[in-house]
């Protein structure tokens, strides 16, 4: 729901070709970030296109990311990165200043999990907030009910997000 909710954010402020970073990973939460910002695009009628979804193997592998994705002329349209972590989004800033380019000017960045580091940077990251005291308390609820036996299967439980607008998404409609 929140990277949902932040791939739309970027559509609407006009932002067509918007690539996603995030670590290949078989968490649930990320996968299902990639999903979310998936189900944007194809909710807004814009197609999916491979060459802009990039996956990190591991945390040192940004640069070099970015590196191969501005090699390709594919990247020549985007205009916007959405990075499944805030980890990420804060690392892809750097690079993107090594690289010549100034967010929000040149190129739109959106973080996801509201670190507390997003609001330090400048520009100030656009990301989604999870609510991690209602995180914990479905934790601790599905704990106990499996130690007082009445719940024996694997749940997943979805607890809201919040798009946190701040300064690192420029506005191409206006």
């Amino acid at each position: 729901e929140g990277a949902y909710e932040a791939a739309n954010y970027l559509i609407r402020c006009g932002h067509k070709h918007i690539a996603y970073m995030d670590y290949d990973s078989e968490d649930i939460s990320l996968m299902d970030r990639k999903n979310g910002y998936l189900q944007a695009l194809t909710d807004n009628g814009i197609e999916k296109n491979e060459k802009l979804i990039i996956h990190l193997k591991g945390k040192k592998e940004v640069e070099e990311a970015f590196g191969h994705f501005f090699a390709d002329p594919a990247s020549d349209d985007v205009t916007a990165f959405f990075f499944g972590t805030d980890e990420t989004a804060l690392n892809g800033i750097y690079y993107l200043n090594q690289l010549g380019k100034s967010v929000p000017s040149d190129i739109s960045v959106c973080g996801f999990d509201n670190s507390y580091l997003g609001r330090s940077v400048i520009p100030a990251l656009t990301t989604v907030a999870q609510d991690f005291s209602g995180i914990g308390a479905n934790a601790a609820k599905l704990l106990f009910e499996k130690i007082e036996g009445g719940n024996d299967n694997c749940n997943v439980v979805y607890v809201p997000a919040k798009l946190v607008i701040r300064d690192s998404v420029k506005d191409l409609t206006k």
